[in-house]
């Protein structure tokens, strides 16, 4: 009989046990489901996040748009992943210059040229890129591509001051304006 009393409390731990893993397993993805929820889109080209499953989720896209959004992503990402690796090489090619006890200003000058060539090369193919998505969109659709693009064509922030990251003219030092 103490036997079987034994094999019943282990056999109660194991499932208790058994229970608070299940249970942690499904706070943990509901977590990250929210996570994923809440959080907006960048598209960015070093770190891919824009793909079918989102597009699914976020969107509304069908099987037919998801793969009509692969076929054009195929097309996309190494032409964008081309040009971002260009610019990031000339950057630090000038920054290399930049470092130099008396730094060659036609170089730095013809390597500026050649990032800003770039970065309009990059525009130019993301937003053939939308256009190509935004032709598979139904008209319910388009509001939300319309938000996951808009980041790629709002305004940059730059920093300007010091501890400031924001808008030209909007300077911030640990959350109050800061003046000059």
């Amino acid at each position: 009989m103490e036997g079987n009393n034994k094999i019943l409390k282990w056999s109660v731990v194991l499932l208790a046990l058994l229970n608070v893993a299940t249970i942690a397993t499904i706070l943990f993805h509901n977590y990250q489901e929210k996570k994923l929820e809440k959080g907006s889109l960048i598209v960015n080209t070093e770190e891919p996040t824009l793909n079918g499953r989102y597009l699914r989720q976020y969107v509304g896209f069908d099987n037919q748009q998801v793969e009509a959004f692969r076929v054009v992503n195929h097309h996309f990402r190494p032409l964008a992943g081309g040009i971002v690796q260009r610019i990031d090489s000339l950057k630090t090619a000038m920054f290399t210059e930049l470092q130099q006890p008396v730094p060659d200003t036609a170089a730095l000058a013809k390597m500026s040229q050649q990032i800003g060539d770039c970065h309009g090369n990059l525009k130019l193919e993301t937003f053939r890129f939308f256009l190509k998505l935004k032709a598979v969109c139904k008209p319910g659709q388009l509001a939300k591509l319309d938000s996951v693009f808009a980041p790629l064509f709002k305004n940059e922030r730059i920093q300007t001051g010091p501890g400031r990251i924001g808008p030209p003219g909007e300077s911030r030092v640990r959350g109050r304006r800061w003046r000059p």
